[in-house]
């Protein structure tokens, strides 16, 4: 009987699990991969360096319940009232679960996962897990950063706003919109660098028309100059005469991201 394709079609299928195993293994996100009995077939480097097992016991096989009652014992798994109704509940995505879900797994340690399963499409499920905990504290000190500064700026005297490459305005404290009498930040309808600058040409006086904010100097009103010079990379300050008698110390700062922050002091 000739058996040379069965014998290709088998070395393929070889092949194709020893590179899936070393893709597997390159990979930081720690993978495990159980089949129908619900035995671990499959792991990498990285899912015994997370949950601090044995190799050598996690290459023997065994099932997922056994997995579930060593992190247990290691107190590696989310501190639950019930672990018995727990394990019934993990045990049960087996032969239940239809598409991926993703879960975060708070672990005693302070430590917080990512945790991802999916069905195998030979049977079994496919679990993937991910350390967030730097991330999840990152996005956390960054709100409270953003929060801090927010609430900085709708107290300062000074008004200060910042306008983005695209000309929109991204951020406007309450003391600009009073200096130039403009209404809140709307952000359906955000504020534009052309709309800034034909409202406050009919507030500035007409010898400060090139400047505006941008720079003193006399001359008629060009708004072209005004806009060019508003939205240029070099750092400017001054001082813009108001036609209702008003005087705005200024200063205009170039940002890294090629937005402007414009600021105002009556």
């Amino acid at each position: 009987q000739d058996m040379t394709h069965a014998q290709h079609a088998e070395d393929t299928f070889t092949r194709h699990i020893q590179a899936q195993d070393q893709v597997l293994e390159t990979l930081t996100t720690a993978i495990s991969i159980y089949d129908a009995d619900h035995k671990l077939t499959l792991f990498n480097s990285a899912f015994a360096k997370l949950w601090d097992l044995n190799p050598s016991w996690l290459s023997d096989e065994p099932t997922f319940t056994d997995v579930l009652e060593r992190l247990r014992e290691q107190r590696r798994l989310p501190e639950v009232a019930d672990f018995k109704a727990f394990k019934a509940e993990q045990t049960g995505l087996f032969g239940r679960l239809q598409k991926p879900m993703e879960t975060l797994m708070h672990l005693p340690d302070g430590t917080t996962l990512r945790s991802v399963a999916s069905p195998h499409p030979l049977g079994g499920l496919i679990f993937a897990y991910e350390d967030v905990t730097d991330q999840l504290d990152l996005e956390r000190n960054y709100k409270t950063l953003s929060a801090v500064q927010r609430e900085t700026l709708d107290n300062l005297y000074e008004g200060v706003a910042v306008f983005g490459v695209d000309g929109q305005v991204k951020l406007m404290n309450p003391s600009f919109a009073r200096i130039w009498k403009l209404a809140p930040k709307n952000d359906e309808v955000p504020l534009r660098m052309s709309g800034f600058i034909k409202h406050i040409t009919a507030l500035i006086r007409r010898e400060d028309g090139q400047g505006g904010g941008g720079g003193g100097g006399g001359g008629t009103f060009d708004t072209i100059h005004l806009a060019a010079k508003l939205m240029s990379r070099d750092s400017d300050r001054g001082r813009v005469r108001l036609i209702d008698g008003g005087v705005l110390e200024y200063a205009k700062v170039p940002l890294p991201d090629g937005a402007v922050l414009l600021s105002y002091l009556d």
